[in-house]
């Protein structure tokens, strides 16, 4: 590849990500916030309607009605497929959305089955490609450890231990990447309400089954070795001199009984990655979560580096923009 082609290739990429921050935006605003030339911008942006990337709508920019117009990531050019999978009692929950490149909600579905296995996953899979015919990239969010497109750990235990890369690519043939959902909601809050710079921890304590937490620094999780990170229901934890199961963590970790367990699981957070936020959700947290952590983890941790405790209820629109973040970074290789 020449310098030339080079520099080109890196413009319109530079052009891309700011379509798909969405809105229309005028030749000039996009010279000007990407540092090129109108006519470069110019030539470029022909280029990229040819192929129908950007869609084109008039616009006047004068009171003598002289007309110009603005450009936008066209929403049929390529579509998202955002994925997840639940656990909710003893039901399994399939959830997938077609997203534009712009973020935008274009197709749903939604399936509750009593067992989840991977051909079950594969299927459902293919059913929401099958709700728009342009899809050129998946990113499937799943409560387990995910290596080389293997399943592990996972909390819908029947799927552990599918290989659903490899059979998505023989199967279906779109490039997916899949990833532990609490990575992907962190992902996701960071990129809304958090700075490059900053290191939040994001720690997820639900109901009936073992929590999760996932750190995110300059942007990207910290995913570990074997995308094990966050996993705090493998802690040591204790109970009469000896190791507690998983089992019985899970019992204890009830409304009425959490509190010292999940202290301990914040305040390891705490002294081993030192974040400068925490963000609590889950089923056993509520509002007021933040006080009593925050008195429980400075009973050992120097209160100059607490860090700050936020609660959120609700994840889903983190999640949803965790997938979405994911998906671009991977298509601003390929297309």
């Amino acid at each position: 590849m020449t310098a030339t082609s080079e520099i080109r290739r890196g413009n319109i990429a530079a052009i891309r990500r700011l379509l798909w921050r969405g809105g229309p935006w005028s030749k000039k605003d996009i010279a000007s916030e990407l540092g090129l030339s109108v006519a470069t911008c110019n030539t470029l942006l022909n280029d990229m309607a040819a192929t129908g990337e950007v869609a084109l709508e008039p616009r006047r920019t004068g009171s003598a009605g002289r007309g110009g117009y603005a450009y936008r990531a066209s929403e049929d050019y390529a579509s998202i497929i955002a994925a997840e999978i639940d656990l909710q009692g003893e039901k399994r929950v399939f959830r997938a959305k077609v997203l534009s490149l712009t973020g935008n909600v274009l197709e749903a579905l939604d399936v509750t089955l009593p067992r989840f296995d991977g051909d079950a996953l594969l299927a459902q899979l293919e059913e929401a490609c099958r709700l728009r015919g342009n899809v050129r990239q998946i990113v499937l969010g799943v409560p387990g450890t995910v290596r080389h497109g293997v399943i592990d750990h996972c909390d819908v235990a029947e799927l552990n231990g599918a290989e659903v890369a490899s059979d998505v690519a023989a199967r279906i043939g779109i490039p997916i990447h899949i990833e532990n959902d609490m990575h992907l909601k962190a992902s996701g809050y960071c990129h809304m309400h958090c700075s490059r710079d900053e290191v939040a921890t994001l720690a997820n304590f639900p109901l009936h089954v073992l929590p999760g937490t996932a750190t995110v620094h300059a942007g990207e999780p910290i995913r570990g070795a074997h995308g094990f990170a966050g996993m705090v229901g493998f802690l040591p934890y204790e109970e009469s001199g000896g190791p507690m199961s998983r089992e019985r963590l899970i019992e204890l970790l009830g409304p009425k009984t959490c509190r010292p367990l999940v202290t301990r699981a914040v305040a390891s957070l705490c002294a081993v990655l030192n974040p400068d936020v925490v963000v609590l959700t889950g089923g056993l947290l509520d509002e007021n979560c933040t006080e009593w952590l925050r008195e429980g983890c400075a009973q050992t941790l120097p209160d100059e580096f607490l860090p700050e405790f936020r609660f959120e209820q609700d994840f889903e629109r983190y999640y949803l923009a965790g997938m979405h973040q994911t998906a671009l970074a991977y298509l601003e290789r390929t297309l």
